[in-house]
């Protein structure tokens, strides 16, 4: 664990959550060529949406914290998720481990990327009766050359 002020807060994994089941599911819905126009490039914009759906398998209410990263921009979350955007040269926190790190670093991502697009995180707290399952929908999207 890296070192935390008095007063602040941390993240500690301590395990996988036991009896909680997890399925995630996104799609492409629409794609729409031309949607841009810059410095004489057309863009095509890639619209997209998402669902988590989690299932608590105890027989107690559980208080859960689901953040999930896009690559993106996010139009719209469902069930109070909050959003941001994620400065992805300060803020590594959308990238899974070391190893996926070097490669998104190592990565030429093309020099119009960041113009158009991000890293959006969204956010939800949510406590899970006992034996219920809830759904937590998001949409996106973000532009391609």
């Amino acid at each position: 664990m890296t070192y935390t002020p008095v007063g602040s807060d941390a993240d500690i994994e301590l395990t996988t959550a036991v009896d909680i089941t997890v399925k995630k599911v996104d799609n492409e819905v629409k794609r729409t060529p031309n949607a841009v126009t810059w410095n004489s490039d057309r863009y095509t914009r890639i619209d997209l949406e998402g669902k988590i759906t989690l299932t608590n398998y105890k027989d107690k209410p559980v208080v859960v914290e689901i953040v999930r990263h896009v690559l993106g921009n996010i139009d719209d979350t469902g069930q109070g998720g909050k959003r941001e955007m994620v400065n992805p040269f300060e803020d590594t926190s959308f990238l899974p481990d070391e190893h996926t790190s070097t490669w998104w670093y190592g990565h030429s991502w093309p020099w119009w990327w960041y113009h158009f697009n991000g890293v959006g995180r969204i956010t939800w707290t949510t406590t899970l009766d006992p034996a219920t399952s809830a759904d937590h929908e998001y949409r996106w999207h973000y532009f391609w050359r």
